[in-house]
């Protein structure tokens, strides 16, 4: 094999490795590469509230373990919804000593304020493009902000991740900001 044949060689496996460690991160790390643009959400979500989980009930189907939470409505920010409370399923959960989750998936943590894209499913609402579809309300020292989830820290309590302190307009938008923001994208769609 000549000298320049071995550096094709070389050159071929060095990107061969990339597209690997490329492939590999976006499987591990799926929010890295996978974010729904905002427009998106608004566009396709039959409701979008301002909610609190106050209950959540885990259970079987399908050998598959599901979450039911019931979420109390503090303001609908589009569409309609028929009681001030409402039930949002999503995949994962703990059952007895055993428990599913799902990368990417849905995390409504008991008492957690969120604003949340939602469709109408068979027996409640699913949140909209799983995690992308929920984002979180922290209080900061300026006032209300929205955080997405990845920011939040999984310690107990709203923290950011990146700082480990709680929210600033820095780190997030501030909630009548964001409010308008949905609504604009929305336009005359309720």
């Amino acid at each position: 094999m000549g000298r320049f044949q071995r550096i094709r060689t070389i050159h071929k496996n060095r990107w061969m490795v990339v597209a690997g460690v490329l492939f590999f991160l976006s499987w591990v790390f799926p929010g890295a590469v996978r974010a729904v643009p905002l427009t998106t959400l608004a566009a396709n979500a039959d409701t979008i509230v301002m909610a609190v989980p106050v209950q959540k009930t885990c259970y079987w189907e399908n050998k598959v373990i599901k979450t039911r939470a019931r979420l109390r409505v503090e303001r609908v920010l589009a569409g309609q919804v028929s009681s001030r409370e409402i039930t949002v399923e999503y995949d994962g959960g703990v059952v007895g000593k055993i428990g599913l989750r799902v990368s990417h998936g849905v995390r409504l943590p008991k008492g957690q304020k969120g604003i949340l894209f939602l469709v109408e499913g068979m027996t409640g609402y699913q949140v909209l493009d799983d995690m992308d579809g929920v984002f979180f309300v922290v209080t900061s020292p300026e006032g209300e902000v929205v955080v997405p989830e990845a920011l939040l820290s999984t310690r107990p309590g709203t923290l950011i991740k990146s700082l480990r302190e709680t929210a600033g307009n820095n780190q997030g938008v501030p909630l009548q900001a964001f409010i308008q923001h949905i609504r604009a994208l929305r336009g005359n769609r309720p």
